[in-house]
């Protein structure tokens, strides 16, 4: 049962939403030439504003392709143990960090200038060993500067090692974006790997 103020209110809001209608086309049942111009520019600006909507989602999906192109060649140089192409993704001032949880819940932390140590490491696998697929990344930058977040897990050999998150940092460079910074973390237990990860890079 509707009270009479609730009765007045309604009819209050349906006055309200019927205000602009009155005298228009939709209530005399024809157009006027008015009625027309105006159709007519609603759909231009309809049309401007989802054109302009699409090209911002466009360009922001090409920002994040160019982004994400040194650290797909990254993993692409870590799967072929190929150390220039390694050296091609990072910036000359590059640094890394590393947390690792160790079995006592407590964390360690080793941090590292430049790439010398992560090119030795590499140039001692063979073609294929070492796989590092990543998933579920987001990419934040403004004003030449990006941020990545990725979730991963490092196949060696086919076997799972161990699971954690790449941090990546990266600025705009004439020759394009580089990896000025890289932090990950790294631990055995509570992995959530998606299972078509598990199923395509285990052995």
């Amino acid at each position: 049962m509707i009270s009479g103020f609730e009765n007045a209110k309604i009819t209050e809001i349906t006055d309200f939403y019927k205000a602009p209608l009155q005298g228009s086309f939709l209530l005399k049942g024809f157009y006027t030439m008015s009625d027309f111009f105006s159709i007519r520019s609603f759909f231009r600006l309809t049309l401007f504003y989802f054109t302009t909507i699409m090209a911002m989602v466009a360009s922001a999906q090409h920002a994040d392709t160019d982004v994400m192109a040194p650290i797909h060649k990254m993993f692409e140089a870590m799967a072929k143990a190929d150390t220039a192409l390694l050296q091609s993704t990072f910036h000359s001032d590059v640094t890394f960090a590393t947390v690792v949880v160790l079995p006592d819940g407590n964390l360690k932390l080793t941090r590292e200038n430049g790439p010398q140590n992560f090119k030795m490491a590499i140039a001692k696998l063979k073609p294929g060993f070492l796989q590092e697929p990543i998933f579920d990344y987001k990419v934040f930058f403004a004003d030449g500067f990006a941020q990545v977040w990725a979730p991963y897990a490092l196949f060696a050999g086919g076997q799972f090692r161990h699971c954690g998150v790449d941090a990546f940092q990266l600025v705009l460079t004439p020759d394009g974006w580089k990896i000025i910074h890289l932090a990950d973390t790294r631990k055995k237990e509570n992995c959530q790997v998606p299972d078509h990860i598990m199923k395509a890079y285990s052995r």
